[in-house]
């Protein structure tokens, strides 16, 4: 059984937000007014079969070079796109589904699948061969054979070129087009010129290989030259002579940078490719062997190393030099630290029985005063507030206590308090100033001894318990490194000096050597056509025309193979295209239009005549193109319907340009057509319309689109009622 539409699925394709309808039936029409979601409808099923070959110019349909395949919202944002369309085969129904998501640039590819009755699921290459083995049309077929685009229908007939290509596919000669293109296109005589064309310039070629050992020989001579190697200097032995040259220099220079190399023989001839591969080699292992670089860097950093160690010595020193002398000035002047912390312990005592004794002396004041007021307030101020008892001049001698001689004494205790506080201060400001210069000379020294470490680790061990100066020990190690320094340099450049020579002796054994092939080159003889290859060479010549000639014999016998094919198939397929081409303009009964081959030197084309053999598409207008171009399209349906192949046919608005008379007889041809295999129709309201919704033979389903909404443009399209019949 062939793939069948049998149901459709959409969301943001085009003019629809979303949607679905049956297609199970023989007859499907979609009707609605112009901007409805028609045209969407049908490309939908046609965008989830071919994705972007159906789209833009990949499609070869001029008016879709601006095609926008996803649904725009009121923000006129595309949003995702997904497709599903439901085919009847044999083993049960299949569903082809294409995505594609909001934002996919044109180079990605959809996200297509085949779902299979099993449920397994195929995707990329194998959703794709499994279409080819349904039998499922190819884009070109389907735009031939399978739709009416409303775009493309005069195009069908206007372009020669497609009208010859439609028409051999009507008559089933594909195959027999296409064996003929691929044979002529091989061009049998353009493919011997070729051949001769391709032999000459081998000829050129060898003559120029033949003279080119001497071009090369004189060429290496004059490179030579350049090389202060003149022509009389040039022997077979120089190349032997070079390279031992080169080794002799090699073990000189390893016995004066203290190293001894690894040298190849080099008695014969024989030797001289084991001796290149040294010469090549030897730059890199005699620095390796001479360790010169590596030796003069860790001699230089251990210079500057141990100079900066030097250097931090003397700084160092004369920092706790003028520590040490502050330290011992301020002990000179007032005393060791311990002399000190002495003095101001019995200070601080002084203080403290000063402070006592006028803490005592304002207590016996204040009780004084505190006596002489109740005294004031009392009946007999000769009496004790505190006993009762008889104090005769107590009032007098209270007033005494306090009077200018205990002002006096409480002065003198106070200045005293004074005295011996601000001593207290003045010794603990000393102290604290002579334990600084101590602690300030105990970290210089400190400091002094780092710096004194961190120059004996560059200085040679056993330095420490020869009770040698570290810094005169440093001075006689850094003149050794100087020495050291200076050698390597030296021998740096000794070692550079060698290697470029040997660079410049090695491009000379290079080029003696390519001069003494080009020289053995030249004294050959050659004789290329004694050769195996040539004989092949020959041989493939002879087969390469002999194939010429049989794809020029094949060539016209596929030529003639179509043209008896045409003529066999020509009465039947014309009589069928007579029949669609008569129900649709109303005159069945007339000859109409016909197929015809026509023989040109180029091969075999093919044309509309009418019955008296004249060309009709010069002479037709809009509407009897149209009759024409849709009675080709029905006409190669049915043939492939009724040769087994997948047929399915979709119009879309097919009447254009039809009267209502023709627009009947399309309806006519239309139920025909859906009795053979199932046909989908997208048209306006109209006779057309009336006639297929009308019908009741074969089964039809009728979808009518709500017209669109012009208060909200982007609501997308909507089915308002369905009917089937």
């Amino acid at each position: 059984m062939t793939p069948r539409p049998v149901r459709i699925e959409l969301r943001g394709f085009r003019g629809w937000t979303e949607g679905a309808f049956e297609l199970d039936r023989d007859l499907t029409v979609i009707v609605g007014p112009n901007g409805c979601g028609k045209s969407s409808a049908v490309n939908a099923l046609e965008w989830c079969l071919f994705g972007r070959d159906a789209e833009l110019k990949a499609s070869g349909i001029d008016e879709r070079a601006d095609w926008e395949v996803a649904h725009l919202d009121e923000r006129g944002v595309a949003g995702d796109v997904e497709v599903r369309l439901a085919l009847e085969t044999g083993e049960g129904t299949a569903r082809l589904v294409r995505r594609r998501p909001a934002g996919a640039k044109p180079r990605d590819e959809d996200d297509f699948s085949v779902e299979l009755p099993d449920e397994s699921v195929l995707r990329g290459v194998e959703a794709v061969q499994w279409m080819g083995a349904a039998g499922l049309p190819e884009w070109g077929t389907w735009r031939r054979a399978l739709c009416q685009h409303q775009e493309t229908a005069r195009a069908r007939l206007t372009a020669s070129g497609d009208r010859s290509t439609l028409l051999a596919s009507l008559l089933g000669l594909e195959t027999h087009e296409s064996a003929r293109e691929v044979l002529e296109g091989c061009k049998p005589g353009a493919l011997v010129k070729e051949i001769d064309e391709e032999v000459g310039a081998l000829e050129r070629d060898l003559l120029a290989r033949l003279a080119r050992p001497a071009e090369e020989q004189e060429e290496c001579e004059r490179g030579l030259a350049a090389l202060d190697l003149e022509r009389e200097r040039l022997r077979p032995t120089l190349a032997l002579e070079l390279a031992r040259g080169l080794l002799e220099r090699a073990r000189a220079l390893g016995a004066e940078l203290g190293f001894a190399p690894e040298l190849p023989d080099c008695e014969s001839e024989h030797e001289l490719p084991r001796v290149a591969d040294w010469v090549a080699r030897w730059p890199e292992r005699a620095r390796e062997a001479a360790r010169v670089d590596a030796r003069l860097r860790r001699a230089s950093g251990l210079r500057a190393k141990l100079d900066a160690a030097d250097q931090a010595v003397g700084p160092a020193e004369e920092r706790w030099r003028q520590a040490r002398d502050r330290a011992a000035g301020e002990v000179r002047a007032r005393g060791d630290v311990a002399t000190q912390e002495r003095l101001l312990s019995e200070a601080r005592k002084a203080r403290d029985e000063a402070e006592a004794a006028l803490r005592r002396d304002d207590a016996a004041r204040a009780l004084v005063r505190d006596a002489r007021e109740v005294l004031r307030h009392a009946h007999d101020p000769e009496a004790c507030p505190v006993c009762a008892a008889r104090a005769p001049g107590l009032a007098a001698r209270l007033e005494a206590e306090l009077a200018a001689g205990g002002e006096q004494r409480h002065a003198a205790l106070e200045d005293d308090c004074g005295e011996r506080g601000a001593r207290v201060e003045e010794l603990e400001r000393g102290l604290r100033a002579t334990r600084e210069l101590v602690q300030a000379e105990a970290d210089a020294r400190a400091s002094l001894d780092r710096a004194h470490g961190a120059l004996s680790e560059f200085l040679p061990a056993g330095h420490a318990a020869s009770g040698r100066d570290p810094l005169a020990a440093a001075r006689a190690e850094l003149e050794r490194l100087e020495r050291d320094v200076r050698d390597l340099e030296r021998g740096r450049r000794v070692l550079d000096d060698a290697l470029r020579a040997h660079h410049a002796d090695a491009e000379r054994l290079r080029a003696v050597q390519r001069w003494r092939e080009a020289v053995l080159r030249a004294e050959r003889s050659a004789d290329p056509t004694s050769s195996p290859a040539w004989r092949e060479l020959q041989a493939a010549l002879d087969a390469a025309a002999a194939f010429a000639a049989d794809l020029e014999a094949l060539g016209g016998m596929a030529r003639e193979a179509q043209e008896r094919a045409s003529e066999e198939r020509e009465r039947e397929v014309n009589e069928r295209l007579g029949d669609h081409y008569g129900r649709i303009t109303g005159d069945e009964g007339a000859a109409g239009v016909r197929v015809r081959g026509k023989r040109t030197p180029k091969g075999l084309t093919f044309d509309l005549e009418d019955a008296r053999g004249k060309r009709v598409l010069a002479t037709l207008n809009q509407a009897a193109l149209n009759s024409v171009s849709l009675a080709l399209l029905l006409a190669q349906a049915e043939e492939r319907a009724r040769a087994g192949r997948a047929a399915f046919v979709v119009l879309d608005e097919p009447g254009q340009s039809l009267d209502d008379e023709h627009q009947a007889g399309l309806a006519r041809a239309i139920e025909h057509l859906a009795a053979i295999c199932p046909v989908i129709v997208a048209t306006p309201p109209g006779a057309l319309a009336e006639r297929l919704v009308e019908g009741r033979e074969p089964s039809r389903r009728v979808l009518k689109l709500a017209p669109r909404d012009p208060g909200e443009p982007r609501r997308g399209a909507r089915i308002e009622s369905r009917e089937e019949r």
